[in-house]
């Protein structure tokens, strides 16, 4: 995986810090794909691509921690439904990591929708 430094300037920065801090036209710099730093003012950020979000907000990646993605693919029909077991009312053998379809079109667009991760 190729990582790259980047600036974003120009956006609402939605912080989860204690204060919940808004920062409206500050800088948000990433470093080898991790945030180094989050500035309220404009950084000169000399070798970083920028990314202007004028007009835009930037959030922190959701948490889905309940939900049912990935064991329900309707693209492959009634095979793909694997979120519950229906053959047995105690099951507690059965496991979702054994059911989760990876190329399930619903994790995609949860992750375009802003969900960085989930608990299925």
């Amino acid at each position: 995986m190729v990582k790259m430094n980047f600036a974003i300037i120009n956006g609402v920065i939605y912080t989860v810090n204690k204060e919940n801090e808004v920062i409206k036209n500050g800088t948000i710099l990433v470093k080898d794909g991790k945030i180094e730093k989050i500035s309220p003012e404009t950084i000169k950020a000399e070798g970083y691509e920028i990314i202007d979000a004028a007009g835009g907000h930037i959030f922190p990646g959701f948490i889905d921690s309940h939900t049912h993605q990935g064991l329900f693919d309707g693209s492959v029909g009634w095979p793909g439904f694997d979120g519950n077991e229906m053959t047995d009312p105690s099951t507690p053998y059965v496991r979702a990591i054994d059911a989760i379809n990876p190329e399930d079109s619903a994790l995609i667009e949860a992750r375009i929708g802003g969900v960085t991760t989930i608990q299925t």
